[in-house]
């Protein structure tokens, strides 16, 4: 053999293993692979994404004793991981030619996401609520002493009602099903580009589906936060199960033109980075109780809120300190009564390669970069330059916050 046929023959080689490893389920022609690559490659699937792979993902049997054996079966274990962004036409009901062709669209066409599943007249209940009517009076009361004008009550409860409207309106989400296909559709396209693969276990995957539709609860996911990518990584992977695409708090950083509308449409919810925003510096009783109250219907509603508890992205690859701001408002509406239960879904994401960088301007003291349309632009730019590598998302297994041991766990209570 000469040394180019060797050197195509290594290639060639080099193209079927990397194939095997983007998409495992995949069966490859064994009959033209030699010995090694085959046995490297029935090692590797064995090694990595095979069903005797030890379980992850379990709650807490201390913690949570009464959601330790629910919605788990011995099976799960068994259904091994999967790619979520390998599409073909065995994902689809349809067969034939034209069905491998629009794999992506057939398969986005068929997931079941409709307008019914999301909120209904928020902003109405939420301003009609009785927690927000009795901050709206004492704001209109506080800011009527202050301008020495009595007598005009009625006049300055209007004017911060005005006001909380606005700040509702800068706040909701404004969930598009049409929109979340299309964004599905983009994303299984974009992230084909440059990861390997997004890998999940089809049995985290089947717990938290079967949740969604037999206990009929609100849930909260806790993801933890890497990269701006972690909002459309959740939404899509749920999205491609057929689960209800969640509510996110976002910042209000993320608030700019275009942008802002994008993020309402897949579900997003802006709030504030900090609370005591007043010009006194006092705390913003109004703000407060319009988050409070925005949330308790969101879960009333039975939606699916998605909280980064670490407040921002990790700068160093290791999880931040979590901070209880959104979620002790959870807690506080289940204590409160006005829900039944909230089910808890705590969320790990792990990237080869993070796609923001290693952040080492920012760990060297440089301040942090606001977000604007040119640095998207950029990372976009970037992104499709490079390979990312793999991401493997688990979803822990579901448990209820009502019957939480609290002896174990008294900080949120």
């Amino acid at each position: 053999m000469e040394l180019s046929d060797g050197l195509l023959l290594q290639v060639s080689n080099g193209e079927q293993w990397c194939n095997s490893w983007k998409h495992p389920n995949e069966d490859v022609d064994r009959s033209t692979s030699p010995s090694v690559l085959r046995s490297v490659a029935r090692t590797w699937k064995e090694g990595l994404l095979n069903r005797k792979r030890p379980f992850v993902g379990r709650c807490c049997h201390s913690c949570t004793p009464q959601s330790w054996e629910q919605l788990f079966n011995p099976s799960i274990p068994s259904l091994g991981l999967r790619n979520v962004i390998y599409i073909n036409e065995t994902h689809t009901r349809q067969r034939g030619w034209l069905a491998r062709r629009l794999s992506y669209v057939l398969f986005v066409m068929e997931r079941d996401v409709h307008k019914d599943m999301f909120t209904r007249n928020v902003v109405d209940n939420v301003l009609n609520s009785s927690r927000v009517e009795a901050a709206i009076l004492k704001v209109a009361t506080e800011v009527e002493a202050v301008t020495s004008q009595p007598g005009h009550e009625h006049k300055a409860v209007s004017k911060v009602k005005q006001k909380a409207r606005a700040f509702l309106q800068e706040m909701v989400a404004n969930v598009s099903p049409a929109f979340i296909r299309l964004t599905g559709w983009v994303l299984l396209r974009l992230f084909n580009g440059f990861f390997w693969s997004i890998q999940i276990h089809k049995g985290q995957l089947e717990m938290v589906k079967k949740a969604a539709s037999e206990r009929k609860l609100p849930m909260v996911f806790l993801p933890v936060h890497k990269s701006h990518i972690d909002y459309l990584l959740i939404t899509l992977i749920l999205f491609c199960h057929n689960i209800k695409a969640p509510h996110i708090a976002a910042g209000n950083n993320l608030s700019i033109p275009i942008l802002s509308t994008v993020i309402r449409k897949l579900g997003g919810f802006f709030i504030r980075r900090r609370m005591d925003e007043t010009r006194d510096g006092k705390k913003d009783i109004l703000y407060r109780c319009l988050l409070h109250a925005y949330t308790e219907e969101l879960l009333r509603q039975q939606q699916f809120l998605e909280v980064f508890l670490e407040g921002t992205r990790s700068r160093s690859g290791k999880p931040f300190p979590a901070r209880a701001g959104m979620l002790s408002i959870v807690v506080d509406t289940l204590c409160t009564g006005a829900i039944g239960d909230v089910l808890v879904v705590p969320v790990g994401i792990s990237y080869d390669r993070i796609i923001e960088g290693n952040y080492n301007s920012e760990q060297l003291g440089k301040p942090k970069k606001n977000e604007s349309w040119w640095g998207i632009a950029c990372g976009v730019f970037r992104m499709l330059r490079k390979n990312y590598g793999c991401v493997r998302v688990d979803f822990n297994q579901p448990f209820s916050l009502k019957v939480m041991n609290r002896k174990s766990v008294p900080a949120f209570y």
